[in-house]
């Protein structure tokens, strides 16, 4: 009998998350004065996922429905289909909890409620960039490899309260592309530089600018990966040539080079620039749940006490330093 309650009490709580989330999904609709074509597509996925833990089969049906008329619809449908993949993944989810919820150890449940409730964190912060910078074109996919929605919404609104003159990257990418849109959308002066060791990359970057009209607010450097020495250890980072003009920064967003490159791969960024900083400047790292940022974190504190760190609670761990010299 309690068993059975508290799997009634559970289903009721995932439903309760798929309707926060079909209003969610609405809000970025609004946000974007889609067509009454796009409202209606998520209206329609929406419903159907607050059935979705008693009818599998009609979800799959209607996923496969909408997936056509995002089709048909390309133009007007372009956000539609990047919240489309969002709410499948949330589909999957919540399938996912319907079996653990019945049959899964205390632990599995746990460990559903918490991957739900990372997916409708990501969408709300989702819908808070939508709403806050206009954007004309189609976003590449966030999460993974790329940084998360809520890590890009610290992110906008740094540069939205700061304001920053020349704000860096180590890195380039999606969170290139919405440094550049919320430089336009703010009036910020100034200019982001991302610095890029993969030519791929910086081609595929400038060609996301390129497309939503914001190149004249970014600058992708090609950066090759150089030996520096530093200390008694040969470390590895962006060529001195690609950021030697570099200076007075007042915003420093290390997301690379990628932790394949070497152990503490990230750490020569503040050595390296910590005498070109502004006053105040700040300083955010991403990917803390990994052991060699938390490490690297630790030594930057302990080699510079002019900083004081904030740690974030975004997807993958943040920590925002900030100049107090």
């Amino acid at each position: 009998m309690r068993s059975k309650l508290a799997s009634n009490l559970a289903r009721r709580g995932l439903l309760a998350a798929v309707a926060a989330i079909w209003l969610a999904a609405l809000a970025i609709t609004a946000a974007l004065r889609s067509d009454v074509t796009v409202v209606l597509l998520v209206s329609v996925l929406g419903l159907q996922l607050l059935v979705v833990l008693n009818s599998h089969r009609q979800n799959r049906f209607v996923i496969g429905e909408l997936r056509q008329l995002a089709g048909r619809h390309q133009e007007g449908a372009q956000h539609a289909t990047d919240l489309l993949t969002a709410m499948r993944t949330m589909s999957s989810t919540l399938d996912a909890a319907a079996t653990a919820i019945d049959r899964g150890p205390e632990n599995t449940r746990r460990k559903v409620i918490r991957d739900t409730t990372t997916v409708y964190r990501q969408l709300e912060a989702l819908v808070n960039l939508y709403s806050m910078v206009p954007v004309t074109a189609r976003v590449p996919a966030m999460r993974g490899w790329a940084a998360s929605p809520d890590l890009l919404l610290l992110l906008v609104e740094t540069i939205r309260a700061d304001r920053p003159r020349l704000s860096v990257e180590c890195g380039s990418g999606v969170s290139t592309l919405w440094c550049a849109l919320a430089r336009r959308a703010f009036g910020v002066e100034g200019r982001h530089v991302a610095l890029e060791h993969d030519a791929q990359y910086v081609r595929q970057t400038e060609a996301l600018l390129e497309a939503h009209g914001v190149a004249d607010f970014a600058d992708v450097r090609l950066a090759p990966l150089q030996t520096y020495r530093l200390g008694d250890q040969d470390r590895s980072w962006y060529a001195k040539d690609a950021w030697r003009d570099l200076d007075q920064l007042d915003l420093l967003f290390v997301d690379g080079p990628p932790g394949v490159t070497g152990r503490h791969a990230r750490y020569p960024a503040l050595p390296l620039l910590a005498d070109r900083f502004a006053g105040d400047a700040v300083v955010v790292l991403d990917d803390l749940v990994r052991t060699d940022e938390q490490e690297l974190v630790a030594r930057w504190l302990a080699e510079y006490p002019w900083l004081t760190e904030t740690r974030l609670n975004v997807e993958k761990i943040a920590s925002v330093l900030r100049c107090s010299r």
